[in-house]
């Protein structure tokens, strides 16, 4: 797949922007959902590498993988964008990205909401590094978590004043409800802002959103996500 006519304002956080009227926001949850293999970490990482580029700082948090398997991904994704948008002075780009990136995982699988928070707090005391974005790869199993884990997560993004991306995974047997939202996410959906769900074709990656803070998103809005140039754009 290609991107037509790639330009800056495909950049990931600028569609957003004006999809969200601003962005997800601190404080505030946000999840992409779709099956397996389809792209929705892809996403999260690429408006995560677009902040870092616009020179916010950005949490990268994972579970059970190394920050080397974390960093390559990211780089990755850094070089596709840049080959995309034909920017120059990339090893400045990714300086600057290294600059406004950290990375943090847990490599026993379990991720720990306290101990994350003081992380966070050792970052600002001993770096000068507060994030404004933090992306959660692989947490929670939204199948057997206990909604209160989602309510902790919500109050950690309200007090440390940053907004918090996350995926869901979505099999074809999940029951959902007539906008396409597995039960499993509905049951704690007032405490998620934006709802977004990736629906693959033959030849793109429609984005839907079914949320957006508070509400349905405006009808005219029509997104899709090259995983080729790791942008996004109107369809």
């Amino acid at each position: 797949m290609t991107a037509k006519n790639p330009t800056q304002e495909n950049r990931p956080l600028r569609i957003l922007d004006k999809v969200l009227q601003g962005g997800l926001g601190a404080g505030n949850l946000g999840v992409f959902m779709s099956a397996h293999g389809t792209g929705k970490v892809a996403v999260m990482t690429s408006i995560a590498v677009d902040r870092a580029m616009s020179g916010k700082n950005v949490l990268h948090v994972a579970l059970g993988k190394s920050v080397s398997d974390i960093r390559a991904y990211r780089d990755e994704i850094l070089t596709e964008i840049a080959e995309s948008l034909d920017l120059k002075n990339r090893a400045e780009l990714l300086t600057n990205v290294e600059r406004h990136t950290q990375i943090y995982t847990f490599r026993n699988g379990a991720l720990d909401i306290p101990k994350l928070a003081q992380t966070l707090d050792l970052l600002a005391e001993h770096a000068e590094f507060r994030p404004t974005m933090i992306e959660i790869q692989g947490w929670p199993d939204w199948r057997g978590c206990d909604p209160e884990d989602i309510r902790t997560l919500k109050r950690f993004a309200e007090a440390a004043k940053c907004e918090i991306w996350m995926s869901v995974h979505v099999e074809p047997t999940d029951r959902t409800d007539d906008r396409g939202v597995p039960d499993f996410v509905s049951r704690v959906e007032d405490l998620l802002s934006v709802i977004a769900i990736l629906e693959p074709e033959k030849e793109s990656v429609p984005l839907r959103f079914v949320k957006v803070h508070g509400g349905p998103p405006p009808a005219s809005v029509h997104l899709e996500f090259d995983p080729a140039s790791m942008l996004l754009r109107w369809r």
